[in-house]
């Protein structure tokens, strides 16, 4: 009888040498956001809500993080964007970059609340983008500085969602 088959593959039988008796069907876990604790319901609008935040404090972070890097390092750090650039001061560029990436990342992370690294790398893919699309600024510079140009960005926000998650199971309440 097919309607039997069907019972029984729905429900396991767990014998034992007495008697065999049918187990309830297991429940669904409680979906968590990776830390172990409960995540909240899946908004997409929560979601790009997120990813647009980490667009928009991108710009507004990075000119920040530069101003503070040009009045520490005012001596590497070239005042005139037409005039020589140093080593150092490329450099430097690339490490605001990464720092300005990682707390983009780190703040849409914690807005997404759920799947903190998704949503970090969702953001670091749109990044990575736009430093492909601006990479005519970088002619004339020297290649570790255009792979650098193209890549601290999207790696500082992957490493932003990675401290976001961390955060998080910090906060998670134990169980």
């Amino acid at each position: 009888d097919s309607s039997i088959e069907a019972r029984t593959v729905a429900r396991p039988l767990r014998c034992r040498i007495s008697r065999c008796v049918t187990e309830p069907p297991a429940e669904a876990p409680a979906p968590t956001n990776g830390t172990g604790a409960a995540a909240p319901a899946i908004s997409p609008v929560r979601s790009a809500f997120a990813v647009i935040a980490g667009i928009i404090l991108y710009p507004i972070l990075l000119t920040m993080i530069m101003t503070m890097i040009g009045a520490v390092f005012s001596s590497l750090y070239p005042t005139d964007p037409e005039g020589p650039q140093t080593t150092a001061g490329l450099a430097l560029i690339l490490v605001g970059e990464l720092v300005n990436g990682a707390v983009a990342g780190l703040i849409a992370s914690r807005i997404a609340g759920r799947a903190p690294i998704a949503h970090a790398g969702v953001l670091a893919g749109v990044l990575g983008l736009f430093a492909m699309a601006s990479m005519d600024q970088v002619t004339g510079m020297p290649g570790w500085f255009a792979l650098g140009f193209a890549t601290c960005a999207p790696v500082g926000v992957l490493l932003g969602g990675l401290l976001g998650r961390r955060t998080m199971a910090k906060r998670a309440p134990a169980s």
